[in-house]
């Protein structure tokens, strides 16, 4: 983060007692953040804050559950996307990302899973330009992003989340259990999910992954609630991450057909009624990108490469996951996670990056078997 810009956003937290919490934790982020827009850049387009908070206002005056109407809403969702978007936004004085900083301090469920919505958003403009501009602040958009890692990073306490891996030398505790010696107990293997959290007040490029893989993983938490227009958004930016600045971008369909195993072949010339085959050159894979009004800036694919650690690619992984097996996931849906876990599988095979080898081929084989048994 550039320092020279000051960040213009508040700590104060708004508190509410008594009544509909997440109704009145709207309206006092709505009167909080309405004082913003007197500051507006000259020239601010129709669609910048005071557009938006007006249509957030008629939402909640509507609504008995303003905040869960508010998350479902597409057409506020989209003027918030485009205005994250513009040009502009991202700075130390960007209203929106004001709004979405103080509407995530309100420690609300409900509203926090709102602001989750558009992480796949922010994150999708903020990496790219993080990169390939690293000398133009960006305080707004790392606002909001360490707003949600402090938050976690309370929650945690700092420490690391482990597993442990079941190991073959312990008995199988579905048998009869035998002695177990000291030696072979400490042969057991801990496996860490996600890395110890260190207190932040900047975004460093050597820590920005920490950061953005925390608020992943924080939308991975509320999926279930996320409507598909915000899966549809990180299954894209995903995509566009793994192929930007990658000489490999015309070879990803050939290559990722090597993840298939031999028994797993479809011909995709007749399928069954209600099979859905997501091919590159089918509707369903080209026009997910369709759902809602709004439409995705240009992705600049030559710009310089995104570089995609393991803290960033869990999260992800987890998500395309959710999107590929889930049991209410609409073909457009199914169609962008495999598109994504497609071009990151290739993108981890030319890194050698075994992690992520594993785990998107595991994606594409299970997208492939749950074909087979549909047919």
């Amino acid at each position: 983060m550039n320092t020279a810009e000051p960040l213009d956003f508040t700590t104060e937290r708004t508190v509410c007692s008594g009544g509909d919490l997440s109704s009145r934790s709207l309206t006092s982020v709505l009167d909080l953040s309405s004082s913003s827009t007197s500051r507006s850049a000259p020239g601010m387009s129709p669609s910048g804050i005071s557009a938006v908070l007006t249509d957030i206002s008629l939402v909640s005056a509507e609504s008995q559950n303003p905040a869960k109407d508010l998350l479902d809403d597409e057409h506020v969702a989209d003027l918030i996307c485009y205005r994250l978007a513009e040009s502009t936004s991202g700075r130390g004085n960007d209203e929106m990302c004001q709004w979405l900083f103080d509407t995530y301090q309100t420690e609300d469920m409900e509203l926090q899973a709102v602001v989750l919505r558009f992480i796949p958003t922010l994150c999708g403009l903020y990496l790219p330009h993080a990169v390939s501009c690293p000398d133009e602040p960006l305080a707004g958009f790392e606002a909001v992003l360490l707003a949600l890692y402090a938050t976690e990073l309370r929650a945690r306490n700092g420490a690391p989340l482990l597993i442990n891996i079941p190991s073959l030398s312990q008995p199988s505790p579905y048998h009869t259990p035998h002695k177990t010696s000291r030696s072979s107990a400490q042969l057991q293997q801990v496996g860490e999910v996600s890395s110890a959290l260190e207190p932040q007040v900047a975004i460093k490029s050597t820590k920005r992954a920490s950061i953005v893989g925390v608020a992943l993983e924080l939308f991975w938490r509320r999926i279930v609630v996320m409507p598909l227009k915000a899966k549809l958004d990180l299954c894209h930016y995903a995509k566009v991450w793994a192929v930007q600045g990658c000489s490999w971008v015309n070879d990803v369909d050939a290559i990722s057909k090597l993840t298939i195993l031999p028994s797993q072949s479809i011909s995709t010339s007749q399928p069954e009624a209600g099979v859905v085959v997501s091919t590159p050159d089918s509707p369903t894979a080209a026009n997910y990108h369709e759902v809602g009004e709004f439409q995705y800036p240009g992705d600049q694919l030559d710009a310089p490469r995104v570089t995609l650690d393991q803290d960033i690619l869990r999260p992800i992984f987890k998500v395309l996951g959710h999107c590929l097996m889930g049991p209410t996931s609409p073909p457009e849906l199914r169609a962008a996670a495999v598109d994504a876990a497609r071009a990151l599988y290739v993108r981890a095979s030319h890194a050698l990056n075994p992690e992520a080898i594993l785990a998107s081929r595991s994606l594409l084989r299970l997208h492939a078997a749950a074909l087979i048994s549909s047919r």
